[in-house]
C-alpha cells in the first residue's frame, strides 16, 4: 500500500517487543530502526534478552528498556505469565503502538491486540515459516500458525520484501489492505574507512603469501542457509581456482556437520570456519566476492552489507534476493540447492576482475537508492503516523 505522511506535535509512544536481541539480521535491524527514529517517536524497547553491544549503543541513544522473560518455544504457563506482565507494562506505558519482532512476540502482541483494542499492533514478517519450510505438512503447520496470529489482534504487517507480501497475499493469510512493503535498510559509516583491518583478515586467510581471492558469506549455520551447497559449489570451484579460499563467517547447529563435509572434500586449506565476528564490514571489504546460497529468506541484511563493502554478489533466487540483484548488472542470481550453477557462476566472476569491480559498485549505488537506512525509518515512521490517525478518526466517528 501507498505511505502518505501526516504532521503532528505529539510524540507517537511506540514499544518494540522482540522475543531477543542478540546478534542476527532481526536484532541489527532493530538497531538500525532505533538509532535512525526521529524526535516524532517515543520508542520503548522490550525484549528477553540483550546483547552487551546492544545494550550500550541503546544506552547511548537514551532508549529505555523493558526486559520481559520470553521462552522462545510454545510454554503455556511461561507464556501466560509474559502475556500478563506486557499487558501491564503496555497499560502503564500509555503505548500508541506495540511493533512486533519475531514468532513469539508477534504471537504474544497478537492476543494483546484482541484484549486491547485501543492499542495499534504492527508485525514485521522478517520471514514465514510456511515459505521456508520444505516439508508439506511443516508448511502447513507454519501457515496454520500464521494464520491464527493474523486473525487475532494485529492491525498492519511489515513484510521486508514484495515477493513475501506476495505470498502471504496468495495464502490467504493476510488481505492486501494489511500489508505494507518496507525493504531493510542499513547504516553505511562502518563501511567507511577499513583499510588497516582489511589487510590483517586477507593474512588471516590466505597467509603470509599475499595472494589469492577470498569467498565469503556471512550466515547463521542453520539448514536454510544452504551453507552445504556452498561448500560442495566451491569444491568445484577450487578446480578452475586453486588459490580460492571460502570464509564462512558465522556459528550455528550445524558447524560440526560442515566441517565434517570440508574435510570429506579435501578442502580443510581453503574453507575458514570464522565463526561471529563484530568486524564484518572490515571482513567483507577485505574479500573478493559475496555468496548467498540460502534455500529461504525475506530480505537479507548480509546482502545489503556486501552491496554495502562494493562486493559483486553470486546468490540463490529465494524471498526479497531478485528485488536487491539487478541479475547481470549488480550481481548473479541462481537457483536454489544447484551447487553445480553456483559454482558456475563464482568461477566466472573469480575470473573477471573487471566485471566485479562493474558489479560492485552498481550494487552500491543501488544500495544508496533503494535500501538506505533513511528510507526504511521514514516508510515506518510514515506507517505509524497513518495507523494512528487513522485509528483517531474511529474514534471521533464512534
Amino acid at each position: 500500500m501507498m505511505l502518505n505522511r501526516r504532521s503532528s506535535h505529539t510524540p507517537i509512544r511506540i514499544a518494540i517487543l522482540v522475543t531477543r536481541m542478540d546478534i542476527g539480521g532481526v536484532p541489527d535491524h532493530i538497531m538500525t530502526l532505533l538509532d535512525g527514529m526521529s524526535d516524532g517517536m517515543n520508542v520503548t524497547l522490550i525484549t528477553d534478552s540483550l546483547h552487551p553491544e546492544h545494550q550500550s549503543a541503546i544506552e547511548a541513544k537514551g532508549i529505555k528498556v523493558i526486559f520481559l522473560p520470553m521462552s522462545r518455544l510454545l510454554d503455556i504457563r511461561a507464556d501466560i505469565k509474559a502475556l500478563r506482565q506486557l499487558r501491564q507494562i503496555l497499560k502503564e506505558g500509555g503505548f500508541d503502538i506495540l511493533h512486533t519482532h519475531m514468532s513469539k512476540a508477534a504471537l504474544l502482541g497478537a492476543i494483546i491486540g484482541t484484549l486491547s483494542r485501543d492499542l495499534i499492533v504492527v508485525n514485521t514478517a522478517h520471514n514465514l515459516g510456511f515459505i521456508a519450510m520444505p516439508q508439506r505438512w511443516k508448511k502447513l503447520v507454519f501457515w496454520a500458525y500464521d494464520k491464527i496470529i493474523s486473525a487475532l489482534g494485529i492491525d498492519a504487517t511489515i513484510t521486508v520484501s514484495q515477493r513475501v507480501a506476495d505470498a502471504v497475499i496468495h495464502a490467504g493469510i493476510l488481505p492486501r489492505n494489511q500489508v505494507f512493503v518496507i525493504p531493510n535498510g542499513i547504516r553505511l559509516q562502518s563501511f567507511s574507512s577499513r583499510a588497516a583491518e582489511d589487510s590483517c583478515f586477507r593474512q588471516e586467510i590466505i597467509g603470509n603469501e599475499g595472494s589469492g581471492k577470498i569467498i565469503i558469506c556471512v550466515a547463521r549455520l542453520v539448514w536454510f542457509k544452504g551453507i552445504d551447497t556452498l561448500i560442495d559449489g566451491f569444491a568445484l570451484v577450487t578446480k578452475n581456482h586453486p588459490d580460492a579460499h571460502l570464509a564462512i563467517v558465522g556459528s550455528g547447529e550445524l558447524e560440526d556437520s560442515l566441517r565434517a563435509q570440508a574435510h570429506q572434500l579435501s578442502l580443510e586449506k581453503h574453507v575458514h570456519f570464522c565463526g561471529e565476528r563484530r568486524d564484518v564490514p572490515a571482513l567483507l571489504t577485505a574479500s573478493d566476492l559475496f555468496v548467498l546460497s540460502s534455500v529461504s529468506e525475506g530480505l537479507p541484511i548480509s546482502l545489503l552489507e556486501a552491496m554495502a563493502a562494493r562486493l559483486p554478489i553470486v546468490a540463490t533466487d529465494v524471498g526479497g534476493v531478485s528485488e536487491m540483484i539487478i541479475a547481470g548488472k549488480t550481481g548473479r542470481v541462481v537457483p536454489a540447492a544447484e551447487p553445480h550453477t553456483l559454482a558456475q557462476h563464482i568461477s566466472d566472476l573469480l575470473a573477471d576482475p573487471d566485471l566485479c569491480h562493474q558489479y560492485g559498485e552498481a550494487g552500491f549505488d543501488l544500495l544508496n537508492e533503494k535500501f538506505s537506512q533513511q528510507a526504511m525509518v521514514a516508510q515506518t515512521e510514515i506507517l505509524y503516523q497513518n495507523l494512528v490517525l487513522a485509528q483517531s478518526r474511529e474514534v471521533v466517528h464512534a
